[in-house]
């Protein structure tokens, strides 16, 4: 075996290993939750992303419909935002990600970060910081309003 095809090796399959046998939860520690994401959703683990999405929209209007929301309702809606960033990718997915394969990149990065902060965790004792979604791209200014400033702007 070629130290090359060692290294990618280990680069693909030691994090999500380490995550089948239970020695961290990469899933929790990615999606910043108070325990894993699908078993809030209540979910098996490798449930397809269609079903996953169904389960975060069903357990989203469940929340909804509460009419007070209390300590752990609002614990509850928190977790539902930390795992829609962990579905959409806002949390380890890049700016710069072109394609599914910048993706891919992008999320074994990922999973090695969180190993580093469990590592990091287990001899300071200081817990991981909780993953924030990237802050939302601006959007474009619609048709309307870019006549509307140019029509402003002429009237002067």
């Amino acid at each position: 075996m070629t130290a090359c095809s060692f290294f990618s090796a280990t680069f693909y399959y030691v994090p999500r290993a380490l995550h089948n046998i239970h020695i961290v939860d990469l899933d929790q520690k990615l999606a910043g939750t108070s325990r894993n994401p699908y078993d809030i959703l209540g979910l098996e683990r490798d449930a397809p992303k269609k079903a996953t999405w169904e389960a975060y929209h069903a357990e989203t209007k469940r929340l909804s419909l509460l009419r007070s929301c209390d300590k752990s309702c609002r614990e509850q809606k928190d977790d539902l935002k930390q795992i829609r960033g962990f579905l959409t990718g806002e949390f380890w997915r890049e700016s710069t990600d072109k394609d599914e394969w910048d993706d891919w990149i992008s999320m074994k990065m990922a999973e090695w970060k969180v190993l580093g902060g469990c590592i990091s965790e287990a001899f300071t004792g200081k817990p991981m910081e909780k993953p924030v979604p990237m802050p939302a791209r601006s959007p474009a200014p619609s048709r309307a309003r870019k006549r509307g400033m140019a029509g402003g702007a002429s009237s002067d």
